[in-house]
């Protein structure tokens, strides 16, 4: 669930930045962190409560790490605000009512297959282990859920303080009859999807890692640019071609509306080569079959649609 995404490259310099016998050094991690994933700056009380009188070193080393991230992109620094602070508050935007079902629950995956952590981290919470992993535990909660969306790599940041509280709850558990059966039990629950789902992961491989690898021999054979319309990066390194237009990924085109409306324009008047549509089951493009209508000719996937043989070219 957790594949490459930011949460797991922002966890060490975060950890580290809570570890460190130095304010100064604890807010450069910080920085660091938070360069790599924003919402790691909802963790930034608990160098307050590690540091107090000192907490404002941490905030200065924290800026200068973030000012010199960010200053080879000052002659850009339009497209750098907006890619890095206004895009991505777009892209969290969500209805009232859809934040409190996104704070109410949590994916089955990340539920059943950490099943023994969240089990002694509800021991450690009854053992009274003070303010401070509470209040850690709430920076958890607010960078995991206050994004307006809610995917599995998301409880990434969630994980150190669920583990604190572990911690605490392993100790008084292997003590207790009831708590060691506990635990068993779910060790058993959390292994059930990976005894469940490590055969077809084994046997689907090629087809789950080269989705469009059925038309691959189709795409290399076809000069031109080639275009993905969809959620999947990987045919552009199985094709290996680099995107040759701003926009080449449809997340984007749905959250902002004048952007899809400019990749329309261009796609329709410079069709490329090969185009690739996938299904995208929370971001989908409203004119994609105005798009695919220019092609004369298709290959059907497992990962989605080739399109080959556009009627007019660039």
């Amino acid at each position: 669930s957790v594949r490459a995404n930011l949460e797991s490259f922002a966890l060490l310099p975060l950890i580290a930045a809570l570890a460190v016998p130095s304010p100064l050094a604890a807010g450069a991690l910080l920085g660091i962190a938070a360069m790599t994933k924003p919402m790691t700056l909802l963790f930034a009380p608990m160098l307050w409560f590690a540091w107090r009188r000192d907490a404002w070193k941490s905030a200065l080393a924290m800026l200068a790490v973030c000012a010199a991230v960010s200053a080879p992109f000052m002659p850009i620094w339009r497209d750098y605000w907006t890619a890095n602070v206004t895009f991505n508050l777009e892209y969290g935007g969500a209805s009232a009512a859809n934040r409190l079902r996104t704070l109410l629950t949590m994916p089955a995956p990340v539920f059943v297959g950490s099943l023994p952590l969240w089990c002694a981290a509800v021991g450690g919470a009854l053992r009274r282990p003070g303010a401070r992993p509470w209040i850690f535990a709430a920076c958890g909660l607010a960078a995991t859920k206050l994004s307006g969306q809610q995917f599995n790599h998301y409880y990434v940041l969630l994980l150190p303080p669920a583990a604190l509280f572990a911690g605490r709850g392993l100790d008084w558990a292997i003590d207790q009859w009831a708590g060691r059966a506990a635990l068993a039990a779910g060790a058993v629950l959390a292994l059930l999807p990976l005894a469940i789902g490590i055969g077809p992961l084994i046997r689907d491989y090629d087809r789950l890692h080269h989705p469009f690898g059925a038309a691959q021999s189709a795409i290399d054979a076809t000069p031109g640019e080639f275009y993905m319309l969809g959620d999947h990066s990987q045919p552009y390194v199985h094709a290996g071609r680099m995107p040759q237009r701003r926009f080449f990924f449809d997340v984007p085109l749905v959250v902002r509306p004048e952007w899809g409306e400019q990749a329309r324009q261009d796609l329709l008047a410079c069709p490329p080569a090969v185009l690739v549509t996938a299904e995208d089951r929370l971001f989908q493009v409203a004119w994609r079959d105005e798009v695919t209508s220019l092609y004369a000719g298709r290959i059907e996937t497992d990962g989605g649609t080739v399109y080959l043989d556009p009627v007019r070219h660039c």
